[in-house]
This record gives structure tokens, C-alpha cells and sequence, in this order.
């Protein structure tokens, strides 16, 4: 490594295992962060926590390719490292909020006011009505649930299926009516 002792990283605590002025590079780091920029929808609790380990993983990478020849101290060069990976860590959260559209806001209270998603409601009260289809078809006969099948599903001619039955076409209409009817009741 050229200029200082070895450091290992355990993902419980970045921080706690860095060497004392590793530690101190990354709170350096962090804390500049905090007091000059917070991304979108971060609390500043929450970027506090979470710039303290961006800076932790950056110091510790940094000290991996630490060299003495750089021409500045391993510590100085770690700091400079985490304020680079948390301005970079910034500007990206940042694109991401750039293409989010803020819900619109009640003008009184300034609460966020829900949305429909029209594809999505249409998606789910479609899905009901294949369902309560599906459980109304189910209370059907066997024989009337075969001759929906035929005529419904599989589009064969009430013609075919008649003679198939060795009733009349008439015959057939009426009870398909009769299925139809019935199916109707048991969906309202």
C-alpha cells in the first residue's frame, strides 16, 4: 500500500474498523456534506446517517490505493476521496428526483392529495370481474357450463352444437338465454 497499515472492513461497522485518522477523514467528509448539500426527500437525520457510511466505504477504498507518492497525507487523500464519492452520491439522487412530478397539494392544508391510477383501478376491477365471473360459472351445471364452452368460448355455431345435442337451434338459443339470465343474477 506505500503508507500505511493494512485496512480491513467489516459491513457491520464501516466506520468503527477504519484507523483513527481514517475515521476522522470520513466524519470530516460527511459532515462538510451535510452542511452544503441534502438530496431530495432525504431527511437530514437520515442523510446524516447514510453520508457517515458513503464516506466510510470511500475512506476505506481510498486507503486501499493510498500511495505516499501522491505528494499528501493518506488522511487528506481519503477526506478528498469520501467528498467526491458523496458529491457523486448527491448529484445522482438528485437525476433521480429531477424526472419524479410532485404530487399535486391540497392549497389549505398542503397535504399531498392521492391520485388515481386509472390503468391500475381499470387492471383490478377487471381482475374482479374475471373473478366473479369465474365463481359464477362454477355454480353452473355441468351440462350448462359445457354449453357455454361450445358457444361462448370456443365459438362453435349454436347450429353445430344442437345438432350435436339433437335439439333444435330455437331449442338451444333459449337455454343459452336461460344461462345467460342466470349468470346475469348471480354477477349483480
Amino acid at each position: 500500500m506505500g503508507g500505511g497499515e493494512a485496512v480491513s472492513l467489516s459491513p457491520r461497522d464501516p466506520l468503527g474498523d477504519l484507523p483513527l485518522d481514517l475515521q476522522q477523514a470520513a466524519r470530516a467528509a460527511a459532515a462538510y456534506a451535510r452542511r452544503h448539500y441534502r438530496p431530495p426527500a432525504y431527511s437530514a437525520e437520515y442523510w446524516a446517517e447514510e453520508s457517515l457510511q458513503i464516506a466510510a466505504l470511500a475512506v476505506w477504498r481510498a486507503a486501499e490505493h493510498y500511495d505516499s507518492q501522491h505528494g499528501i497525507s493518506r488522511e487528506l487523500y481519503a477526506y478528498l476521496c469520501a467528498r467526491r464519492a458523496l458529491h457523486k452520491e448527491y448529484e445522482r439522487l438528485c437525476r433521480l428526483y429531477e424526472q419524479e412530478i410532485p404530487l399535486p397539494t391540497d392549497p389549505e392544508t398542503g397535504e399531498e392529495i392521492e391520485v388515481k391510477d386509472r390503468t391500475a383501478c381499470q387492471t383490478i376491477d377487471n381482475l374482479l370481474c374475471w373473478d366473479a365471473l369465474a365463481r359464477a360459472l362454477e355454480r353452473l351445471e355441468a351440462t350448462d357450463l359445457w354449453l357455454v364452452k361450445q358457444v361462448w368460448v370456443l365459438e362453435r355455431s349454436q347450429l353445430a352444437v344442437a345438432r350435436e345435442l339433437g335439439v333444435s337451434q330455437p331449442t338451444l338459443s333459449r337455454r343459452l338465454e336461460h344461462i345467460r339470465k342466470q349468470l346475469r343474477d348471480w354477477l349483480e
